[in-house]
């Protein structure tokens, strides 16, 4: 998340690290083709901009026979909602109404994810403030059209490597996370709480069992 005002800036930063990287193209910056040492040097560049990210996770294995969270396009959507109502608050603190985008993927469709969002809205969901979050304002991208959905791939790509598994050893990379941890939005003044704004992980009445699982979790806050 990022003010307007801000945005050069954070682009800005994305270029930089791309360029000590010796990658020709910021725009497509992707941290699953990179090597360790990229991706931990690129994260320590970019993580210096001017914004704050957001990381909604979600556990699929606690998800309750017959739930239609077992729906990929559900799943999505509902982690989705958690995003919006954070930009919301973020919105709201700033004074200026929100521009969303999501890269394109094959589990979202914007126009049923809009209605899902006016229906919030409709209900006066509280955490959606309608002065700051419309509908309209909400959009798709391809990927390499901003290098601001690069700083978006490179949180998604931390928060997974740090919670799922290596598929042949069993471990988990915190490494980038690490990095990203300053970067965490800690909430509204006066309401900072890292776990309820910037690292949120669903099912949320499980937070004390994904600690115990990953007990790294309770540094994100010092």
């Amino acid at each position: 998340m990022v003010s307007d005002a801000a945005l050069d800036a954070a682009r800005t930063t994305v270029r930089l690290a791309c360029t000590l990287a010796k990658r020709s193209n910021a725009k497509t910056l992707h941290f699953k083709d990179l090597s360790h040492d990229d991706r931990r040097g690129i994260i320590s560049v970019i993580a210096s901009g001017p914004w704050q990210g957001v990381i909604v996770a979600s556990d699929t294995t606690k998800i309750q026979e017959g739930s239609y969270l077992h729906k990929p396009s559900y799943q999505f959507n509902y982690a989705a909602r958690y995003v919006v109502e954070r930009i919301s608050a973020m919105a709201s603190e700033l004074q200026e109404p929100a521009t969303i985008y999501f890269e394109i993927r094959r589990n979202f469709n914007l126009s049923s994810f809009r209605s899902y969002i006016q229906l919030l809205l409709s209900q006066g969901e509280p955490r959606l403030n309608s002065q700051w979050i419309s509908p309209q304002r909400i959009h798709t991208m391809e990927k390499g059209v901003d290098e601001c959905l690069c700083i978006a791939d490179g949180l998604a790509n931390a928060g997974y490597k740090a919670l799922e598994p290596h598929r042949t050893w069993g471990s988990c990379e915190i490494a980038y996370l690490e990095e990203f941890a300053p970067s965490l939005w800690k909430g509204p003044i006066d309401h900072e709480n890292v776990y309820e704004w910037g690292f949120v992980l669903m099912p949320t009445t499980l937070f004390g069992m994904f600690t115990r699982e990953y007990p790294w979790i309770m540094d994100l806050a010092t």
